[in-house]
């Protein structure tokens, strides 16, 4: 896990097995003022072990999960199934933004099968969809 800190906006986990994805998504997380920490991981399985181990410290935890859907080993859709057996409360503290480089409808409809994800985006990462997000995650904060 690499972890990066600043100080304005939400803590974040990004889960992308493709060092280039991660690299500008972590930078456009960055550029936009979006995330106050980010913590990268390139593997599911890890992400999810992680999350696990910290599920009784909150201030471990991420507010948002970026997860990239096609993986080796553990894909999104296997993440977000073992995600579900974490308790409640952290599922309800973590939201879930689905990342992919395809426009598989498929893979929209099945996103959709499972609570909690926020937002469905595409690869890489853009300004504009980030700043769009943070206004609607500001919204229902108020």
């Amino acid at each position: 896990m690499n972890s990066e800190t600043d100080s304005s906006g939400f803590k974040v986990m990004l889960i992308d097995d493709t060092e280039v994805d991660a690299y500008i998504s972590k930078r456009m997380l960055t550029k936009s003022n979006f995330s106050s920490e980010i913590m990268e991981f390139y593997s599911a399985e890890k992400a999810l072990d992680y999350l696990q181990e910290n599920s009784k410290n909150y201030d471990a935890l991420p507010q948002i999960i970026f997860l990239d859907i096609h993986m080796p080993a553990m894909n999104g859709f296997d993440f977000l199934e073992k995600f579900q057996s974490i308790k409640c409360e952290i599922r309800d503290f973590c939201k879930v933004v689905m990342l992919t480089s395809s426009v598989d409808e498929n893979d929209v409809q099945e996103a959709k099968k499972y609570p909690g994800i926020l937002k469905f985006l595409i690869k890489p990462l853009q300004l504009d969809q980030l700043q769009s997000l943070n206004k609607e995650l500001l919204a229902t904060n108020q």
